[in-house]
């Protein structure tokens, strides 16, 4: 017994050291990616669907997450004693989650967009799976633990990004399989998709995650700059941007902005490793 407890506790003083390593191979293996054969062109040739974003919002949001994953994994090295099971598992679903990362950039320059649609579907599984554990880990720790708090913000705006990017690659994949309705009907669906990622931002936002909602407002906008040919769309990409953002300042104001910052939960009552 005593040598397997020996072994978890060895696995997962390791789990931040291989996290670091992971996400700066996905920032090299992503940023990377135009000097390889074909990479110039990634995404040159993709057809246009509604909820394109325009194009300068993902160097921007993907540098603030790969490079907050690294700084977040650096983080966890220095203040391994705050390490709880939870956190270990929510380190495992992030490997995952930068192992599909390095996998999508040799998926979007040789595969289909439906292989790649499955690759953000990891993404998306591990994302969610990986938030779940976070929140779990701060409330087996509790509020006193708050020294790095804002090093958990990049896992969040991961989530947030991938959900958006779900909504794009899952548009590609259908327009593959031929599965395109009128221009009409795209509008109106285009419209209500809108809608959902604003419902599911705004249950982010009383969860106490503003970060996940602000970068669907980053996503929102983008989206509205893109697609200045349909107002309608436009008009309510920005619509649902600003109702983000109104709601995490509002939020803010009321010191609940984020779960890692403002918990509620109480100081756990034994040793946080143990859990």
């Amino acid at each position: 017994m005593e040598s397997e407890n020996a072994h978890e506790q060895t696995s997962g003083r390791a789990l931040p050291w291989i996290l670091l390593v992971t996400f700066v191979i996905v920032t090299v293996v992503n940023f990377g990616a135009r000097w390889l054969p074909g990479g110039a062109d990634q995404f040159r040739d993709m057809p246009d669907t509604r909820v394109d974003a325009a194009a300068y919002a993902f160097p921007i949001i993907w540098s603030l997450i790969f490079f907050g994953m690294i700084g977040f994994a650096i983080d966890l090295i220095r203040h391994r004693n705050e390490a709880t099971r939870c956190l270990d598992s929510a380190i495992k679903w992030l490997l995952l989650a930068g192992a599909a990362s390095i996998a999508f950039v040799p998926i979007s320059l040789h595969a289909s967009d439906t292989v790649s649609w499955l690759d953000i579907l990891v993404h998306l599984i591990a994302l969610i799976a990986a938030q779940i554990c976070l929140r779990r880990h701060i409330r087996l720790i509790g509020a006193e633990h708050r020294r790095s708090r804002w090093l958990f913000l990049p896992p969040s705006l991961y989530l947030g990004w991938i959900s958006a990017a779900t909504v794009i690659s899952s548009a590609l994949a259908l327009r593959e399989n031929r599965i395109m309705v009128q221009p009409e009907v795209a509008e109106i669906v285009t419209l209500m998709v809108i809608g959902c990622l604003t419902i599911v931002g705004a249950l982010m936002v009383e969860r106490r995650d503003c970060p996940f909602s602000l970068t669907l407002a980053w996503a929102f906008i983008a989206i509205g700059v893109e697609q200045s040919a349909f107002p309608l769309i436009r008009k309510t990409a920005w619509a649902a941007a600003a109702i983000m953002i109104v709601m995490s300042a509002t939020a803010w104001y009321l010191n609940r902005f984020f779960y890692a910052d403002t918990s509620d939960a109480q100081p756990a009552k034994i040793n946080a490793t143990q859990n």
